[in-house]
């Protein structure tokens, strides 16, 4: 197995200092409940709130989609239950990768069904591949091309979350056959 480093810590740690000037500036009349994805979106959220200066409150939803695979199953489902505080707010979703855009989607319309007023979309990371479902994603990281990545809380199968950049996953030791 081999990882093929793709965006460095620095090119991170910078346009994460960029997105949180976005968030503030475009969130502040209205604060968000900003609920991150687990696992993968933690160190995104944290490093994000670090340098957010605005009220809002931050809580988590689990949501697999991927079960010891490299691709995303068809059908997402939300692990425990959603936090009770996103009736009647605005809700910001905090997710690592947006790629079919199934979970993103499963996630908009379970927060509108479950009382949010909107759902707006800040992802680190969003592949070039056709969606499968259509989500509006208001703030993007980086675009990508169609490999599997790990590290900065991008994992397989529990594996490679700690890493402080972003890499290509090679299975075989190359990035062929991804």
């Amino acid at each position: 197995m081999k990882i093929e480093p793709l965006i460095s810590e620095e090119r991170i740690q910078g346009r994460v200092r960029e997105l949180a000037a976005e968030l503030a500036a475009k969130e502040m009349s209205h604060p968000p409940v900003c609920l991150m994805v687990l696992q993968g979106a933690v160190p995104f959220a944290r490093d994000l709130a670090g340098h957010l200066d605005m009220e809002g409150k931050f809580e988590e939803v689990a949501v697999s989609s991927y079960l010891g695979t490299t691709s995303a199953q068809r059908n997402p489902v939300v692990v425990g239950k959603l936090p009770e505080s996103i009736r009647g707010r605005h809700v910001l979703v905090i997710d690592d990768i947006l790629d079919t855009g199934r979970t993103l989607d499963f996630l908009h319309r379970t927060l509108v069904e479950q009382g949010a007023l909107d759902v707006r979309f800040c992802v680190l990371l969003r592949k070039d591949v056709p969606r499968v479902c259509d989500v509006a994603v208001e703030y993007v990281g980086f675009d990508i091309q169609n490999e599997f990545v790990v590290g900065y809380g991008l994992d397989f199968q529990g594996d490679y979350r700690g890493l402080p950049y972003v890499g290509v996953f090679c299975p075989d030791g190359s990035a062929e056959g991804l």
